[in-house]
């Protein structure tokens, strides 16, 4: 990351632990401002939408974590702002709208940590759950049979359910 970003990302997070919000912010914009790099501000447009989402700005929230889906190009990290999203999402019951964010952080999960590993597992159970809130019973269940199968055996189906 670059040495100033990062130097502003680091105030930001001070200053947001130590109830200052609003100049964690400010911090985090000026420090989106300064990001040249696609990474770098896939970054801090991630660390905004968290910011926001505890501040209770919902709608700046999902702004900022869309905005880190597109920029994002690292498999464990699109993963991870796809479930971001798709968890705040699911917080406010879109569980339609979740859906097809968790479904394609999934396969990013499997590819980057492998198909047993915890957080693959985990991220399954997150999608049984959201096709569960959804009424797809059929989808849930297999997502849950995929969660809990033998370790030694593929997880994932080579096509869409």
């Amino acid at each position: 990351m670059d040495p100033n970003v990062d130097r502003l990302c680091g105030s930001a997070s001070i200053a947001k632990h130590d109830g200052n919000c609003a100049r964690a912010e400010g911090l985090l914009l000026e420090a989106l401002a300064l990001a040249n790099d696609k990474r770098d501000r896939a970054d801090v447009e991630h660390l905004l939408a968290v910011l926001l989402q505890e501040m209770g700005r919902a709608v700046d929230c999902e702004d900022h974590a869309r905005k880190a889906i597109e920029l994002e190009d690292r498999v464990v990290l699109l993963a991870n702002h796809l479930m971001f999203l798709a968890q705040h999402l699911w917080r406010a019951t879109r569980y339609a709208e979740a859906l097809p964010f968790v479904e394609r952080a999934l396969p990013l999960y499997a590819q980057g940590w492998g198909p047993s590993h915890s957080e693959t597992r985990y991220m399954l159970s997150c999608t049984e759950f959201v096709c569960r809130k959804l009424g797809h019973e059929t989808r849930a269940a297999e997502y849950h049979r995929q969660a809990h199968h033998d370790e030694s055996q593929a997880l994932l189906p080579s096509s869409p359910l």
